[in-house]
């Protein structure tokens, strides 16, 4: 899958006010790092002040982000890896960060690519909890992704949305449509489109092309239940230019 809406992070003008602390309620300040390797994009880090547990949590979840590498490739393999990062939302109350990996390793599918979407509670330092946000017509249940704790949203309301959004291609839909494994989709706030984005993972490799992200947007969220206090963020969010301004589709 190839990138089509994410710019290097170091494009990004970034809060690095060292003396700020994340807040919950206000835009969380960020640090940059410098990149991992040519053309692959470290993660953001949250300042905050000594003791902050919810920062701790979420710098150490973003730091195991960048100790993987897909199929054990050097960080010096700059021809096999390469990875970009794009904030979505940086407050109120939610930190989204969207990275998109592009690799080569070898056997019957050499390249491949994916994008993975962090998205946290500012105040707990926990994963955004989608069944929690999300009002239950729109969750029949969450499936485990990976080790880091995705998990994936299956719904069938969700699905009946996304697909006649996805794509003009009517292979493309017929694919995802009709897929056995049925869909399990990734959400994150979108505060640049004020919204939340969805797109499904867990597709196979040959029609993983299939499947880019929709953006819902927010006052159509409001009208299916949607939790207040997520897409209020949002809102604000949208309002205020927290989010990664130069991210294009």
């Amino acid at each position: 899958m190839t990138s089509h809406r994410l710019i290097g992070l170091a494009a990004f003008a970034v809060a690095l006010t060292t003396g700020a602390a994340a807040s919950a309620d206000g835009p969380a300040p960020l640090k940059l790092l410098p990149p991992l390797a040519k053309g692959v994009d470290s993660l953001p880090r949250l300042i905050g002040k000594p003791g902050d547990h919810a920062v701790a949590r979420i710098n150490l979840a973003l730091a195991r982000k960048d100790a993987e590498i897909p199929c054990r490739t050097s960080r010096k393999d700059r021809t096999s890896y390469a990875r970009g990062v794009v904030v979505t939302m940086r407050g109120p109350r939610y930190l989204s960060v969207l990275t998109s990996e592009n690799w080569f390793c070898g056997g019957p599918y050499p390249t491949d690519g994916e994008h993975t979407a962090l998205v946290y509670d500012l105040a707990t330092g926990a994963r955004a909890d989608w069944k929690r946000l999300l009002p239950p017509k729109l969750v029949q249940k969450l499936i485990d992704y990976n080790d880091v704790g995705e998990g994936l949203v299956v719904s069938a309301a969700l699905t009946a949305r996304y697909i006649p959004s996805s794509t003009d291609d009517a292979q493309c839909r017929s694919a995802i449509a009709h897929w056995s494994g049925g869909l399990g989709f990734m959400l994150w706030p979108d505060a640049r489109a004020d919204g939340i984005a969805i797109q499904p993972k867990n597709l196979p490799h040959v029609v993983a092309a299939c499947g880019p992200e929709v953006v819902i947007g927010a006052r159509e969220l409001r009208k299916l239940g949607v939790a207040p206090s997520l897409l209020d963020a949002i809102d604000e969010a949208h309002r205020r230019g927290w989010y990664d301004k130069r991210a294009s589709k």
